[in-house]
């Protein structure tokens, strides 16, 4: 069936509201300004302007590209459908329970390219790769091309612009525009391979310098595009509050369903923000914006990774066709950030209730916990494993978990009512220590909160502040 591309006037909204609220770059407490998001916008609007009236296919109406192949939206559609099959995976289920855990993001990739049963995950399955680098050899063994990103230089943490952005004459900027060194597009890409962005379908992956081997690292598929402009990836994702050294939820961690509600998943199969281009009049790439730097295994801006991008023969095949051979790009190009699939208020969890610590840095977590926790559930194994995160001697700085995500049970059966049952997340790589770890706090150390960024927190906050995910995921961008 064909459909007309429509251009809707462009509506700003305003950025803080939580019906609408402001997309987080997280890891960091980096805001896009308001200039930069007409600007945008403005880029978004020309491209489709610009563009004829195309055919567009009902599977991926509802999504934003700036370029697509046939075999890259198989792809891309098998990784859309994962996500609800990945959320599905219960606890009892021990075969597919792995593909949620940690070390497993090659199978989840391996899962989504090769496998025939979404619905299945088997890791005893043909094509089932724990290694990101045999991911790379099999896509490659199938004549694919793997390329590796040109390093950045070692950048400063306190300079935080030069980390987020490199721009002009960047050898990043020249590889995609396949310029200056990369100029000889030939060899590497079919010339002009990122005239509109990188094709959904390619594998990026990333690996840790210090730990080089095939286990380290990450890998992702990359996907669609969020109503800045920006690319999204998919993989198994690991980024939770406890990966931050504050502790605070942010966007695009793994979901409160995912943690707490009785599954113990600490790895979601979900879309991520990756990279911004901005483009000139032209379409040349000038400036490239890391958006997510928290998710530093895939970070092309981070010197401490080496970054990878694996092609399938299948999109470099489609890719050397003529532009009109091509599933039409800017299928549905929406400037209504209102319509975009991955704008938080999106979220189908906006309206769950979380909590977190609210701790001055001259209050130590353990002795708030000692004094605040059932007499009797402080000889309790569970609270010795809690001693050993945050007592004397642990290697963790007491003062850096501070803002603790902590869950609280609406479901319980104790006998503790002058307190409430709480479980945190707290990783540690001693295989007999549980990671989620559950205890009772006082009733009167929580209260509960709304947040706006005009007016920051209703009423006086006490040592645990709770509120709706969305509130919080704003309060902990712009209220702290």
């Amino acid at each position: 069936m064909k459909y007309i591309v429509t251009i809707v006037p462009i509506i700003l909204l305003f950025l803080f509201a939580c019906k609408n609220p402001i997309d987080s770059n997280t890891g960091a407490t980096r805001q896009l300004t308001l200039l930069n998001a007409v600007n945008n916008a403005w880029e978004m609007y020309e491209a489709i302007a610009s563009s004829e009236v195309s055919e567009v296919d009902e599977s991926i109406r509802q999504y934003a590209f700036s370029v697509l192949t046939p075999s890259g939206r198989d792809i891309f559609l098998k990784a859309r459908r994962y996500v609800d099959v990945h959320k599905s995976i219960k606890r009892d289920n021990r075969e597919q329970h792995i593909f949620a855990q940690v070390l497993t993001c090659a199978l989840n990739v391996s899962h989504v390219f090769w496998s025939n049963d979404l619905n299945q995950p088997n890791s005893r399955a043909p094509y089932m790769y724990r290694s990101i680098t045999q991911i790379e050899q099999e896509i490659k063994g199938r004549g694919g091309k793997v390329l590796t990103l040109p390093p950045v230089d070692t950048f400063d943490p306190k300079n935080r612009k030069s980390y987020y952005t490199v721009q002009d004459n960047h050898p990043l900027i020249d590889f995609f525009n396949q310029e200056g060194e990369f100029a000889d597009s030939n060899k590497y890409l079919p010339p002009h391979f990122f005239r509109d962005g990188i094709p959904p379908g390619v594998v990026i992956t990333g690996y840790d310098k210090s730990l080089f081997d095939a286990s380290s690292g990450h890998s992702s598929i990359v996907g669609d595009l969020n109503h800045q402009g920006a690319i999204m990836i998919y993989s198994n994702n690991w980024y939770r509050p406890e990966s931050l050294l504050s502790g605070r939820r942010v966007r695009h961690m793994v979901s409160l369903t995912n943690l707490y509600h009785g599954q113990y998943k600490p790895r979601e199969w979900m879309a991520t923000s990756w990279l911004h281009f901005s483009r000139d009049v032209s379409g040349k790439i000038t400036k490239i914006t890391q958006t997510l730097p928290g998710v530093d295994d895939l970070d092309p801006l981070n010197s401490n990774f080496e970054i990878r991008m694996s092609v399938p023969k299948s999109i470099l095949d489609e890719m050397s066709k003529q532009p009109q051979e091509l599933i039409t790009p800017l299928t549905q190009y929406d400037l209504e950030p209102t319509n975009n699939l991955h704008i938080l208020a999106k979220d189908p969890e906006n309206k769950l209730i979380i909590c977190q610590l609210n701790l001055s840095r001259d209050q130590l977590i353990l002795d708030f916990f000692k004094a605040n926790t059932p007499p009797a559930e402080l000889t309790s194994e569970t609270f010795r494993h809690f001693e050993n995160f945050f007592g004397p001697g642990s290697n963790n700085k007491i003062k850096e978990s501070r803002h603790l995500e902590i869950y609280k049970h609406m479901a319980r059966n104790d006998n503790y009512h002058d307190y409430e049952m709480v479980t945190f997340y707290k990783h540690t790589t001693d295989g007999n220590v549980p990671d989620m770890h559950t205890f009772f706090l006082k009733k009167s150390v929580f209260s509960n909160h709304t947040f706006t960024p005009t007016s920051g927190l209703s009423g006086t906050a006490k040592e645990v502040i709770c509120m709706t995910k969305c509130e919080m995921v704003n309060y902990n961008l712009l209220g702290t």
